[in-house]
């Protein structure tokens, strides 16, 4: 038979042959990468059984931490590159040093930055309005994306873009002690100027001599807004420290006159706290979640929280953000994602009392630890619910730089007179604030 006559059919069973092997190999990617490692893709493993290699990634984080929360840091780290073995992260721990803002700022300009950086919250859209950051949005996994409290994120959101991811939460609280408010007529917290001055005019204590109006660190600028903003309006303006009106500094006046306590349990001395509201001395307090959840149940069940200040919550709160410079942003989005995850944040719950800033937590830690030790439901509904617009402040690059002047403000104050504050603040503000830009 001629060969000729063969030819259709060898090439009929290399066409079948073919169509077996593209039907076979279809599921195969051979194109797989290091970056598909991030999305918990297996590799293709060849015959060989020799995988493609993965490139090495070395990542630069600054944070800004006190010693136990640095060390726990390092211990999620090794955790990290153990999981993680192409990726060597670096912590650098800059204290609590002062004048950090404008470090990282100069650092920023320069392309110096780190490719991850913890800032306070009010740096973030600061920083993103610069240009020094990259989005966080894109870089998130949509599990972790669809697992933030959008109390806690929308503050950090900007030109329709997420820019940081918190790390955990310690919110000023405004309680009221329930037993002086009923004294002083009241079941729920005074809403006004007027309702808080009757309040006050009805605390006597046995001997006859007044009780203590409120105690608060007077040093501490967000306490101070806090009250201003629950009790003598304008809040919006006050938060974007546009400066202080005639009736915050009446309210101001008014307050001190009415004895406002400045003791070191606005400081933190549990013990003094404790007695304050066991021994019914004081009708408000102004303290940290982290003051808070250390009292005892006897305590906690005395006070009456005031919903009015928890839209503030990401005030003085953290986030870590990727640097616009950074070459390796995917892979530090993938360290940030594990060390605010779900396990870093049972363990901060359950070692520092900071509130989790993952959903899911919330959940898990009310079905694992007694009722006394979950986080209550009305700072979760809070900080689940969408903002209003006038608890957060307008983007403004140089608003860190006025926080940072009215703090130094009114830490000079003697002996933290609340009441002369306006006035001090008045002149300070006459002093132009420049970025550095």
């Amino acid at each position: 038979m001629s060969s000729r006559k063969y030819l259709p059919i060898a090439a009929g069973a290399l066409a079948l042959v073919a169509l077996l092997l593209l039907f076979l190999t279809r599921g195969l990617d051979f194109s797989w990468n290091a970056g598909q490692l991030l999305k918990h893709e297996e590799p293709v493993v060849p015959a060989s059984g020799q995988r493609y290699p993965v490139r090495d990634v070395e990542l630069n984080v600054n944070v800004s931490l006190p010693k136990e929360a640095y060390i726990q840091l390092l211990e999620y780290n090794e955790g990290f590159m153990a999981k993680y073995p192409y990726i060597t992260v670096h912590i650098h721990n800059e204290g609590e040093a002062e004048g950090l803002y404008g470090k990282w700022l100069e650092q920023s300009r320069s392309g110096l930055a780190s490719d991850v950086m913890l800032m306070d919250n009010g740096w973030v859209l600061p920083f993103a309005v610069k240009g020094y950051l990259k989005p966080a949005e894109s870089l998130m996994s949509v599990d972790a994306l669809s697992d933030q409290l959008a109390g806690l994120t929308e503050p950090l959101r900007w030109n329709g873009y997420l820019w940081g991811v918190p790390k955990e939460a310690n919110p000023d609280l405004l309680l009221w002690n329930k037993r002086l408010l009923a004294k002083s007529g009241l079941k729920d917290p005074p809403r006004d100027e007027a309702s808080l001055q009757e309040a006050a005019s009805a605390l006597t204590s046995p001997d006859g001599s007044y009780l203590s109006l409120a105690e608060a660190n007077r040093g501490e600028l967000r306490q101070l807004l806090l009250w201003c903003m629950a009790f003598y309006g304008k809040g919006e303006a006050l938060l974007n420290l546009e400066g202080m009106t005639e009736r915050q500094r009446q309210g101001l006046e008014w307050l001190d006159a009415s004895r406002l306590t400045l003791a070191e349990a606005g400081k933190g001395s549990q013990e003094m706290l404790q007695e304050l509201i066991e021994k019914d001395l004081v009708l408000a307090f102004m303290m940290t979640w982290e003051q808070y959840a250390k009292l005892p149940e006897s305590s906690r069940e005395k006070l009456l929280p005031d919903k009015r200040v928890l839209p503030y919550a990401w005030l003085g709160g953290s986030s870590f953000t990727v640097s616009s410079r950074s070459k390796a942003a995917v892979e530090a989005m993938l360290w940030i994602e594990e060390v605010t995850g779900t396990d870093a944040g049972r363990l901060a719950y359950e070692y520092s009392a900071k509130l989790p800033v993952r959903a899911s937590l919330y959940a898990e830690i009310g079905g694992v630890l007694p009722r006394t030790l979950s986080p209550p439901v009305w700072w979760y509904e809070a900080a689940s619910a969408k903002l209003p617009e006038q608890s957060m402040p307008r983007t403004d690059a140089d608003w860190p730089l006025r926080w940072q002047r009215w703090q130094e403000e009114l830490e000079m104050l003697p002996g933290g007179d609340w009441s002369r504050f306006p006035e001090r603040l008045a002149a300070a503000d006459s002093t132009e604030i420049t970025s550095g830009e």
